[in-house]
């Protein structure tokens, strides 16, 4: 490859390569959900930068005491309340959802009698669920949900913070793309009149029209357009040509030197949101995320039904062939039973409903995950090769996250769902009509081919930076060196219209107060010389003046303000 051609590509690659990213919720429940989207979290947090891990909110929802919980040992939290956001590019929020500290047989024919959230719970009498306080749902679902509906205040509360966190941010980040981006049909126009206030130099236009909305055009009246941007012919006016910041477009203008008041523009903008997707993963064989993964899914469906545009919901449910140790356990298989049996029959178009311990119904009469959207994880593929042990699967859940988070290989996973008669159940509602549906699930398998930005990016500067050094040995003409200067200098001034003025405010804001600082005492001294009529006083002191500020001590004092600047 010659010189120039490579020169080309690693310029593409420092330009043109950013990173990808989606406005996620990764949710994992139980100990195997957590350890899941950690092994996702540690494969982000080495290629993304810190502004793209913002936009990624990693949740862990276990009952167990985060001081012994073995998957999240040695990782770094935030916790629901007032530190929820300390170190969010580099935390994840752990959601504690202990059980009920009493679990005695009293209470739990309590709950189950007089409280209508809880009429789900076995009887009591029938079946002991029982576990140590901090210890977890000791693998048993019915533990799991009670968990849930015990910390139902807090999830719900937490959720709904990374909800309005994600909404908040920027749909136009700075150092990486942001993927999923839509926008409505419906352009509303908004004939805006700024009213220029006294020591404000800067005016977004963001502030003037709602939080969700992009600016897609705009128009300036003659009179603004002469004061802002007089070189650029109307019909070339675009939100482009204003410079930008991180709340977006923006102008600058000093109103006491414009001498206006007001400037009027006419704003074309419309709903524009980057779309959420949400991942939710747990395993089916032990008790806090089989316990808690239906009810979280109605949940985020209740949290997010106003929301626009509508997110993606994905499940990663973890199957019990993954553990090697349990999979002959007569509790774990049952687990695992029971909870895919709940599965497939609301995947068939049966409708959930649900009363939480507040008085909050929630009733979907949708499958609770869209055709191909959740996916059944095995150690064995169609090909025969097999996973080797649990860290491996929690592996492979990480590297499917990481995918569809940073890429877009997951809408092109999306587009090959199945649906396929050959590998569907059907399950018929209760009530005798047809299945909406086939209960079709997916899996998945990864295969990647690295690509490595990093390398390139610094062979990129490397060469560039070569490419420098063999120019400063090269001989310089000197009059061409000085022509060029030359034209800079004019060209950016005339074609820009560098406010050179505003320029020198903004690097210098306090240069008023030292101008009144020095020379309050030659205006006292002439005051007080003209108030006594004494002529010659004002002539010396005017002749002090000549010699303090003549060409020398001007070029001195110009030096002082640079250096100050």
């Amino acid at each position: 490859m010659s010189d120039s051609s490579f020169f080309q590509s690693a310029t593409r690659v420092l330009k043109e390569n950013l990173p990808m990213a989606r406005k996620s919720l990764i949710i994992g429940m139980g100990g195997s959900g957590m350890k899941g989207i950690l092994a996702a979290r540690s494969q982000i947090e080495r290629e993304m930068p810190s502004e793209a891990r913002t936009y990624m909110r990693w949740i862990g929802i276990d009952t167990t005491d985060i001081g012994t919980s073995i998957e999240g040992k040695g990782e770094s939290y935030r916790f629901p309340g007032n530190e929820q956001f300390h170190q969010e590019d580099r935390r994840m929020l752990y959601i504690g959802a202990p059980t009920p500290s009493e679990l005695s047989l009293s209470y739990l024919k309590g709950l189950r009698d007089n409280d209508p959230a809880y009429s789900w719970l076995p009887d009591p009498d029938i079946y002991r669920i029982s576990t140590r306080s901090g210890q977890g749902a000791n693998q048993t679902r019915a533990l799991g949900r009670l968990a849930f509906f015990h910390n139902y205040e807090k999830i719900r509360g937490a959720l709904l913070a990374e909800k309005q966190r994600l909404e908040s941010m920027s749909n136009d980040p700075a150092y990486f793309r942001l993927m999923d981006v839509q926008e409505k049909s419906a352009v509303e126009l908004l004939d805006l009149d700024i009213e220029l206030k006294p020591g404000k130099t800067r005016y977004h236009f963001a502030d003037y029209v709602p939080g969700n909305n992009d600016i897609l055009d705009l128009e300036l009246d003659e009179e603004t357009r002469t004061i802002l941007c007089p070189h650029i012919p109307p019909e070339k006016i675009s939100p482009d040509i204003f410079p930008r910041d991180d709340k977006g477009h923006y102008f600058e203008i000093n109103p006491e030197r414009a001498k206006v008041n007001h400037l009027g523009f006419q704003l074309k903008h419309a709903p524009r949101e980057g779309q959420i997707s949400i991942f939710l993963t747990a395993s089916v064989v032990g008790g806090t995320g089989n316990g808690m993964l239906l009810d979280m899914a109605a949940m985020i469906h209740d949290i997010f039904k106003d929301t626009w545009p509508a997110p993606k919901l994905y499940g990663i449910i973890v199957l019990p062939s993954a553990f090697k140790r349990v999979v002959y356990n007569q509790n774990a298989r049952a687990n695992a039973y029971a909870a895919l049996k709940e599965l497939d029959y609301f995947q068939s178009g049966n409708p959930f409903q649900a009363t939480y311990p507040n008085g909050r119904q929630v009733q979907l009469e949708d499958r609770l995950f869209k055709d191909g959207m959740l996916y059944l994880l095995d150690v064995e593929n169609l090909s025969g090769n097999i996973l080797q042990d649990r860290d491996q699967v929690q592996e492979l859940t990480g590297q499917f996250i990481h995918t569809f988070v940073s890429s877009t290989v997951g809408g092109a996973i999306e587009e090959r769902m199945v649906n396929d008669s050959t590998r569907s159940s059907i399950y018929f509602p209760e009530d005798g009509s047809e299945p909406a549906r086939r209960a079709s699930y997916n899996s998945f398998g990864i295969s990647r081919v690295m690509y490595p930005v990093p390398i390139l990016r610094e062979v990129g500067f490397k060469l560039a930076a070569l490419r420098i050094i063999k120019r400063f040995h090269e001989s310089v003409n000197e009059k061409l060196l000085k022509e060029t200067f030359g034209d800079l200098n004019r060209g950016l001034v005339r074609s820009l219209r560098l406010n050179c003025a505003l320029i020198f405010e903004r690097m210098y804001p306090d240069y008023q107060l030292d101008w009144k600082a020095e020379f309050n005492g030659y205006r006292d001294r002439i005051q007080r010389s003209m108030g006594s009529a004494d002529r010659s006083g004002v002539v010396s002191i005017l002749e002090l003046m000549r010699r303090d500020y003549g060409r020398g001590e001007m070029e001195h004092h110009k030096d002082r303000l640079l250096r100050r600047m």
